[in-house]
């Protein structure tokens, strides 16, 4: 009896010790798919166990995850990986054109650990290439060591369709999300920043998860966003193409917004306000002649993005300096009021 329970304790303990080992556990493409292009993207989702969160950095390499020709293993295809951490995600690219009706091997060896030095499970896909004829220009590529060129296999380049590419207030912060019908191409998206709509510069980039039948969903987060207009604009790196922008969108993020500065007497002061949190806002109008205040106006403002028109009192016409003030933006700006 003491014999069966310690031989159960010891199943057991086998048992939790193998339920923590990292593995795959679903792969794109399925497993033994077939007419897929000869440029196509592996991507494979990863399981670590409570212990474990992250790469072993060190076994996280390409020699690690082999992809090749079923039945040739020594004939290794060169390959890019990356990782989605919040999908859990592998990427595999190759830095090669595949070969045309071939049956592949992508492969992940027990030398990938996780941050515990815990190996994978071993894991074996296999997936078979298409026909990949369009009229596409050849270009050239060094294969094996004896560096012999070698033109590559046209391929058919499928459109990307951007369905939305939009921003919105997150607390302090700016949420970009896109969702975009993908290409197999497609290395990663990029997001570039402009205060003026004409200088961009770089804000961030995220990996492609790579083509399926519905639209991909993405988002990334402007931390520090500019007083006033922030732009944004999408683009895409890809394996045989350029940099391509493919989207532009616009956030008034933190910042008071006078729309009009010519109005009548007796007309609405139009003004548009971002507030991260709920605020007070003081309005008034100064005569640059006099120096009089000759309007105020404090208002409670609630969190986000909301416009506000002043019903204003009828003046004499001319110039007036506006102070607008909550409490943690001021604005100070010149109107005129004419007839």
């Amino acid at each position: 009896m003491k014999k069966a329970a310690i031989l159960l304790i010891n199943i057991l303990a086998i048992n939790m010790l193998m339920a923590q080992k990292p593995y795959v556990f679903s792969t794109f493409p399925i497993q033994k798919a077939t007419n897929l292009s000869c440029y196509t993207s592996i991507f494979f989702t990863v399981k670590f166990s409570p212990e474990g969160s992250n790469f072993l950095p060190e076994t996280f390499i390409e020699d690690n995850i082999l992809l090749y020709p079923k039945g040739k293993s020594r004939r290794l295809i060169p390959v890019k990986i990356s990782f989605n951490p919040s999908i859990k995600n592998v990427i595999v690219k190759p830095k090669e054109l595949l070969d045309p009706y071939e049956d592949y091997i992508l492969e992940v060896s027990n030398r990938l650990k996780d941050d515990r030095g815990i190996p994978f499970t071993p894991y074996k896909l296999e997936f078979k290439t298409g026909e990949c004829t369009a009229n596409v220009p050849k270009i050239m590529i060094i294969r094996g060591e004896d560096e012999e060129k070698v033109p590559l296999t046209p391929v058919e380049l499928k459109e990307l369709k951007v369905s939305s590419f939009q921003a919105m207030a997150i607390n302090d912060s700016v949420e970009i999300i896109w969702k975009v019908k993908e290409t197999l191409l497609v290395d990663e998206y990029f997001v570039e920043r402009s205060s003026d709509g004409k200088t961009f510069r770089k804000l961030t980039s995220t990996p492609s998860l790579g083509s399926t039948q519905n639209d991909q969903v993405y988002t990334v987060y402007d931390e520090a966003p500019t007083v006033g207009w922030n732009y944004y604009r999408l683009g895409t790196r890809s394996s045989l193409q350029d940099i391509q922008v493919l989207e532009q969108t616009k956030f008034y993020a933190s910042g008071i917004e006078l729309l009009k500065r010519k109005i009548f007497p007796a007309e609405e002061l139009p003004l548009r306000f971002f507030n991260a949190r709920k605020t007070s806002v003081v309005v008034a109008l100064k005569s640059l002649d006099t120096d009089e205040v000759v309007f105020r106006q404090a208002k409670l403002l609630e969190q986000g993005t909301q416009n506000l028109s002043l019903p204003l009192p009828e003046f004499a016409p001319g110039e007036y300096e506006l102070i607008i003030q909550t409490s943690s933006i001021s604005l100070l700006e010149t109107i005129k009021i004419s007839y």
